[in-house]
């Protein structure tokens, strides 16, 4: 079944545009329940795939994946504190293949409030 769905500037939900304005409030935003229900998503998915026999290559990324994921949402509470981890995690390649906003998602994670 096709669905046809029209987007207009009176829409309540829906893509909204990518503004300068809602960039920095998606990396103000507060950090421990996004990043905790994104690493729960990603450990999720590779169980289902194991259940479902995914190729071995397919699953090392969905393992890469959660672990990357892990990470993020175990940095600790202080900014500061944050620096070595990602920038690990950014040297080791994590943030360029597993992260889906790359480099702005670095600096959510070096800004965000905990």
């Amino acid at each position: 079944t096709l669905i046809d769905y029209r987007q207009h500037g009176g829409n309540v939900v829906g893509v909204h545009s990518d503004t300068l304005h809602r960039r920095v409030d998606r990396v103000l935003e507060p950090r421990a329940g996004r990043n905790r229900g994104l690493a729960q998503r990603a450990e999720d998915l590779l169980a289902r795939a194991r259940e479902l026999g995914v190729p071995a290559e397919r699953l090392e990324l969905l393992q890469a994946k959660a672990a990357f994921e892990a990470a993020r949402a175990g940095l600790p509470a202080v900014r500061l504190a944050r620096l070595p981890r990602i920038a690990r995690l950014a040297a080791s390649g994590g943030y360029g293949r597993l992260a889906s906003q790359g480099r702005l998602d670095i600096l959510r994670d070096l800004l965000q409030p905990a």
